[in-house]
């Protein structure tokens, strides 16, 4: 039950985040995520633009020290 509570946590975290990141950008569409022992990443592309939303992960699933990474997919 304690891991299910993380889960929603971390995705309320999430849509937070997300919300916060895009307030002044036009929407990003989360196209993946990746994750680890305290980190996590998220791809997001907005047609024009693509990069890494890369997280810490706390011990309780919160999300901290978020940042913006810049990177260009090629296919």
């Amino acid at each position: 039950m304690k891991r299910f509570q993380k889960v929603i946590v971390s995705l309320l975290l999430l849509i937070f985040l997300l919300s916060v990141l895009s307030a002044c950008a036009g929407p990003r569409l989360i196209v993946g995520s990746t994750g680890r022992q305290g980190v996590v990443k998220f791809i997001w592309d907005d047609d024009d633009e693509q990069g890494l939303i890369k997280c810490d992960v706390a011990q309780n699933g919160a999300l901290s020290n978020c940042r913006n990474i810049k990177v260009e997919l090629k296919e």
